[in-house]
């Protein structure tokens, strides 16, 4: 299984030749359409979130208080 960031490059991979003009073509008479661009930017935003989850250290955006004990 693909981890969500390989999932996120498939997808902006997508979203990328979709934008480039291959949202919808036609071989040997068989019309084929990819997902649809807003589907796809709404499941990017998503997974964006779960890899800036799991890269987050636990506690990010927190703040730590150290204490020195003197000798």
């Amino acid at each position: 299984m693909a981890t969500a960031a390989e999932r996120l490059v498939e997808v902006q991979d997508a979203i990328s030749a979709i934008v480039g003009g291959a949202q919808e073509y036609t071989v040997n008479g068989e019309t084929v359409r990819k997902a649809d661009l807003g589907d796809l930017q709404r499941l990017e935003a998503a997974l964006r979130r779960q890899v800036a989850a799991t890269a987050a250290p636990k506690g990010a955006g927190g703040f730590s208080v150290a204490t020195f004990g003197s000798d």
